[in-house]
């Protein structure tokens, strides 16, 4: 899954941490296209790491990268990772938000689900757009209700009907109310157990449960559960350990906000 996101005369790539390699110098090798970046590329391209996986390149140095790996020379490239384009709100102007959105570059969208009621309409506009539109499947957590059960049946069932890029969105919101949160602790586990089952990642959904969920994922014990954590608000710490299992961030439009905490954390790791 590509992660380039441009920058005045630099480009963000997101990376995983080199097995062994964490606390060492936060030494990150960026993946594009799934392909690792070898070290010499890194450190003569002067790029700087981040223990978000972030990755700060100069064009030329993103241009080498592509030639090494026999991929275009091109790095006005973007994915969405999370965006939920099916929603009624869109309706009005979705095709021509999609028209726009492709002539700036986005080359991908990943749709997450949020419940039975939303998987219509998500996998509706997959049809309509098969080359950019990419559907999760999984249950968020503001929709664990009293029919828990049933909703995971119906992941379930539409895990076992056809392919998907991901379990998401999935996770535990106690933002807006607290009744369920066993239940979608539970929800949240059954899920990551099929991810494992079926090699996928996980797309996680975490307000007022940063912690919750980081010792939930780490006390899974499994190296092959990947993922993001999607919008991350959390702190220094947090980011620290959701990277050490592997994880991904997601900035989110949080970035954008005075207070979002994005350019604190960005001054002290960059």
């Amino acid at each position: 899954m590509v992660n380039i996101h441009s920058f005045q005369n630099f480009v963000l790539v997101m990376g995983r941490p080199v097995p062994g390699q964490a606390g060492r110098g936060r030494v990150l090798r960026p993946l594009v296209l799934g392909r690792s970046a070898p070290r010499a590329c890194c450190s003569a391209a002067r790029t700087k790491t981040t223990p978000f996986g972030i990755y700060m390149f100069t064009r030329q140095a993103l241009e080498h990268y592509f030639v090494y790996c026999g991929l275009k020379r091109e790095v006005r490239m973007f994915i969405d990772t999370h965006a939920h384009l099916y929603a009624k709100a869109f309706d009005s102007d979705r095709e021509a938000m999609l028209t726009r959105a492709h002539a700036s570059g986005i080359t991908h969208f990943l749709l997450p689900n949020v419940d039975s009621d939303s998987i219509e309409a998500m996998l509706a506009l997959e049809s309509r757009h098969p080359e950019s539109c990419l559907a999760m499947m999984g249950l968020h957590p503001c929709s664990v209700k009293e029919n828990v059960e049933q909703e995971l049946a119906t992941v379930r069932a539409w895990l076992d009907k056809r392919p998907f890029i991901a379990i998401g969105e999935i996770g535990i919101d106690l933002y807006w109310d607290k009744t369920f949160f066993e239940q979608q602790k539970e929800a949240f586990l059954q899920q990551v157990a099929w991810a494992l089952e079926l090699d996928l990642p996980i797309v996680i959904h975490a307000r007022e449960s940063m912690d919750i969920l980081i010792d939930l994922v780490r006390n899974v014990g499994d190296n092959r559960l990947r993922g993001v954590f999607h919008c991350f608000t959390g702190t220094a710490a947090q980011a620290e350990s959701i990277m050490e299992m592997g994880f991904y961030l997601g900035i989110g439009g949080v970035v954008t906000y005075k207070n979002g905490g994005w350019i604190k954390l960005c001054k002290k790791f960059l």
